[in-house]
């Protein structure tokens, strides 16, 4: 039996783990290369201890948003002495424990280090990978292969407001940045600042800022705090959307007609766009829905939606290209691994992808953020179809978590506990900035602290 090639374009969770299920579903059927254009694999949580470069874009102070037990790959645990929510670097070692496992000596598959993908083509039945090599005086060559699959991540191209009059200037002048920049509160110290954004990152960021700032301003849709962080906060203060921004004025006036004043930061922690640069003018087009003829000669390449998709994973026009991870407010390493699951029974011909999506999940009015009460029925169909194609007499080697009563239950309670957390944090970065100390993520082992007494996190 010939083998087919197959590309997989990131080292990071979803990568890793597409690299994992096809060497166990699929042994012996495939040459499998997995390019990562860092020096490690891991993705955005390779983040070497003192390595601020801006291809960084994890905070110091920075833990997951999920437990662990929920967040782990399938029969993978974290380490039972590490806290509840890891920190950054526990989850490389999490990432670079299950590549050494899985992946690192296993002779089907070759990981090309410091290599960047330049552009993917498809030229008659094979796909052409333009790759520079960094590690090797940054060679050029073309590899081709017979499958694809994108796992890029998505926090490579930061989404900012176009319609903020003003705003321009002050990233110009360095007095504005996106969250994938901020990496300490070192900046805030005794500034007015305004982060826009309650998402998992805004809410970090204002904890951290305001335990140095003179004022921190939360910038969020609703004008309130709804999720009630703050009422005992007298630093931080929830305020509605912004319509305009002066740099010389050192102003910020919100909808509402509010001024804000004496603004030395502004802090953009609102998401980031999915960034298809790599891939040729006409698959561009198609995946960003530009190809009508007005828009032939597009030079975008970022997008807050990726079209023409089964199931958030199939490209319908060529199923020989698939994605990982697109989806959001999920819960990635267990979902990368079933997507994956999903993806070897496509590329060995036992899955057929529609040439149009009739499902619900690629018709979603919020794109690739899963609402919460769609989670779990989007992991349960992803199971079924992955059933209507498997043999129940010759099962697969790896079998994705089913995500049966009691994990559903455990991730139903998850935004509660984090949203616990966070109100804990708040108190701590009071109490740090009272006592003028430096912010750090502690752990509560049970519960709240004694009064005075708090657990340093290691």
């Amino acid at each position: 039996m010939t083998k087919k090639r197959l590309a997989i374009i990131g080292g990071g969770p979803g990568g890793l783990a597409a690299a994992r299920v096809f060497l166990a579903n699929a042994p012996g059927e495939f040459d499998i290369d997995l390019f990562t254009n860092d020096v490690n694999v891991g993705g955005i949580w390779y983040f070497p201890h003192g390595d601020s470069r801006p291809s960084r874009v994890l905070y110091d102070h920075l833990e997951t948003n999920i437990p662990k037990h929920v967040m782990q790959y399938k029969g993978v645990p974290f380490e039972p002495h590490w806290f509840k929510y890891p920190r950054r670097h526990e989850v490389w070692v999490y990432l670079k424990r299950y590549y050494n496992q899985f992946i690192r000596d296993v002779d089907d598959v070759k990981v090309h280090l410091s290599s960047e993908i330049v552009n993917v083509s498809k030229q008659d039945s094979q796909w052409s990978l333009e790759v520079i090599d960094h590690a090797n005086d940054d060679t050029y060559r073309v590899d081709e292969f017979d499958y694809v699959i994108a796992a890029t991540g998505h926090f490579s191209a930061p989404k900012v407001p176009s319609d903020v009059a003003g705003l321009e200037e002050w990233f110009t002048q360095k007095d504005a940045f996106h969250s994938r920049n901020f990496y300490d509160a070192e900046f805030a110290k005794g500034k007015r600042v305004v982060v826009v954004g309650d998402g998992s990152s805004g809410q970090d960021i204002v904890n951290q800022t305001a335990s140095v700032a003179e004022k921190v301003y939360q910038s969020v849709s609703s004008g309130k705090d709804d999720k009630r962080y703050y009422d005992e906060d007298p630093t931080v203060e929830v305020v509605t959307k912004i319509k305009s921004v002066d740099w010389k004025e050192r102003t910020v006036t919100l909808v509402d007609g509010t001024v804000l004043t004496k603004i030395d930061k502004l802090v953009y922690a609102t998401g980031f766009l999915y960034d298809l640069g790599i891939f040729d003018s006409k698959l561009k087009q198609d995946l960003l829905n530009t190809n009508d003829s007005s828009n032939s000669t597009t030079t975008t390449t970022t997008t807050s939606h990726v079209n023409n998709l089964w199931e958030q994973i199939f490209y319908t026009k060529d199923s020989t290209l698939a994605f990982s991870l697109l989806p959001q407010l999920v819960v990635p390493f267990p979902l990368a691994e079933l997507q994956a699951s999903l993806i070897v029974k496509a590329f060995t011909g036992k899955l057929q992808v529609p040439e149009q999506s009739n499902s619900i999940f690629d018709r979603l009015d919020s794109g690739h953020n899963i609402p919460a009460d769609k989670e779990i029925q989007y992991y349960h169909e992803l199971l079924s179809v992955l059933a209507s194609a498997s043999d129940p007499n010759n099962p697969d080697e790896f079998q994705p978590e089913t995500w049966d009563e009691d994990l559903v239950k455990e991730r139903s309670i998850t935004a509660q506990e984090k949203y616990e957390r966070n109100t804990q944090l708040n108190r701590y970065s009071q109490e740090a900035r009272s006592k003028g100390n430096q912010y750090e993520l502690i752990q509560f082992v049970n519960g709240p602290p004694p009064k005075g007494v708090e657990a340093a996190y290691p």
